[in-house]
């Protein structure tokens, strides 16, 4: 074999050897590309995973607000509704409704008149109504027992009283408020 030979068998294995490593810096380079568009996926996805989080989050909140200002708003109501009868001439009902605890609230006559013949709905809220036809004297109070639920559409306690006996004539009044929030809500 002449030199001549073994410079170009020499000349073949480098030329070889140049392609072969060419081919796997072509397949490092592809598998890295790959990557980064699975990356570039994965970051997509979860931009977008992050973004309806924070339309969730959004949602809860303004839901939240929204319910603290009905709580308040009904608050400020029945705290006028109270001031009004107490400066009033004439005695009258005037109703407070507390949480207590758990599922637990207390309808007060924070009046200086007895409401006869009480009752009390719960809208599609799960609990337990006061007996119904109960006289309530001024400062006495009912035990309500009343749970929002996620179907819940209707958490407003209704009162219906009359400010006579029965016989009596008494004309029948009704009081609308939102179940109060729990402290933790």
């Amino acid at each position: 074999m002449t030199w001549e030979a073994v410079g170009a068998i020499a000349a073949a294995l480098v030329a070889l050897l140049a392609l072969r490593h060419s081919k796997r810096a072509q397949q490092q380079a592809d598998d890295v590309a790959k990557t980064q568009i699975q990356l570039s996926k994965d970051q997509k996805a979860l931009s977008e995973r992050q973004a309806q989080a924070q339309e969730g989050q959004v949602a809860q909140l303004e839901a939240l607000v929204k319910a603290v200002s009905r709580d308040t708003a009904a608050e400020l109501l029945e705290r006028r509704e109270i001031e009004t009868e107490r400066q009033s001439d004439e005695p009258g009902v005037a109703w407070r409704l507390q949480h207590l605890s758990a599922d637990a609230y207390q309808l007060s006559n924070a009046g200086r008149a007895t409401a006869y013949d009480v009752t009390v709905e719960i809208g599609d809220m799960v609990g337990v109504r006061p007996m119904s036809g109960q006289d309530v004297p001024p400062g006495g109070s009912l035990k309500v027992v009343a749970e929002r639920k996620p179907y819940t559409r209707d958490d407003v306690v209704t009162v219906n009283w009359a400010d006579g006996r029965a016989g009596d004539g008494g004309q029948r009044h009704t009081w609308l408020r939102p179940l109060p929030l729990k402290p933790t809500e």
